[in-house]
């Protein structure tokens, strides 16, 4: 019973994942395909709320994997926002995809496909120069 609790308590986060895979969307279309390099660029363009870009219980922010990548470049595999597990009792992580895509991983999933997508993010980010 416990266990069907907590997933409900996880469902504004999707919610506002989403609403920031749409700003993306919108954004990058405006901005030759390219995300913004933030999420307060984000979120001043599209005229979102700060609420949206943090877990609605800890209020803590999402993490931003991809700021100034080409939308274009990104897979329905490719992370591009997510938040930790630990906003949700060490359980797992609702994640953001290059889709649009929004998908709870367990904890172990997280940490698998955080390190599969190092490499891959690695390829569709800008230059950066010291």
């Amino acid at each position: 019973m416990a266990r069907s609790v907590s997933h409900v308590g996880r469902q504004p986060c999707p919610s506002n994942l989403r609403q920031i895979g749409q700003a993306l969307l919108l954004h990058s279309k405006d901005h030759d395909g390219v995300y913004p390099l933030t999420f307060d660029a984000l979120a001043a363009s599209q005229q979102l709320t700060d609420e949206v870009f943090a877990c609605y219980y800890t209020r803590k922010a999402f993490v931003f994997l991809t700021p100034g990548a080409r939308a274009d470049a990104l897979t329905e595999d490719d992370p591009v926002a997510y938040e930790p597990p630990e906003y949700h009792d060490g359980e797992g992580s609702n994640v953001l995809f290059g889709d649009g895509h929004v998908s709870w991983l367990s904890a172990g999933g997280m940490k698998l496909l955080l390190a599969r997508a190092a490499t891959r993010l690695a390829a569709t980010m800008p230059a950066t120069t010291p």
